[in-house]
């Protein structure tokens, strides 16, 4: 074929960035005035007009134990059911498991209740709601996208940040996280 074909440098590693790590990224966008400025260019463009959609940005999720202020707790649930760190690397930089967290901190609780299976995540808060994973397909989304390539992007800037700095043990980028 006469595809560009993309090779990884030699030495280029993946980076692993934390759970807690991308929603402290997903929380300052949330923050920020980027929610604001995507709804008015969506404005200015008709966009809105022609069908898209965008909505006010739900209250978090809380820090590590805390409260989940979407109601009955199913946005940390279905959190919950994702693992502690992403990897992200040249060849997959976008995987389903880092666009689901992202997606989930977005996403109105209604959409969010669609999702998961019904209002309560099939048997309310003190039971586990079935596994969800969103993909690539959520980036064709304008408003919703737009956030969480944000998100990813504060993520990774955050982590190469700290890589510049040398890491939690002072060794630099090749230390083990």
């Amino acid at each position: 074929g006469g595809g560009i074909r993309r090779e990884v440098p030699p030495g280029l590693t993946p980076a692993v960035i934390s759970r807690d790590d991308v929603l402290s990224a997903c929380e300052e966008v949330a923050a920020s005035s980027r929610p604001g400025r995507i709804r008015e260019h969506m404005e200015r463009t008709g966009m809105l007009d022609d069908g898209w959609e965008c909505w006010p940005v739900p209250d978090g999720v809380g820090g590590d134990g805390g409260e989940d202020r979407s109601g009955n707790g199913l946005r940390r649930r279905l959190l919950d059911g994702l693992p502690g760190d992403f990897i992200v690397s040249s060849s997959d930089p976008l995987t389903d498991e880092l666009i689901t967290a992202c997606a989930l901190r977005f996403l109105p609780d209604e959409a969010l209740e669609d999702l998961a299976g019904g209002g309560d995540g099939e048997g309310g808060p003190d039971r586990p709601p079935p596994p969800l994973l969103l993909g690539r397909d959520v980036l064709s989304d304008y408003y919703l996208g737009s956030l969480v390539l944000g998100s990813v992007l504060g993520a990774v800037r955050a982590r190469l940040s700290s890589y510049a700095a040398g890491g939690p043990d002072g060794r630099g980028g090749t230390a083990a996280w």
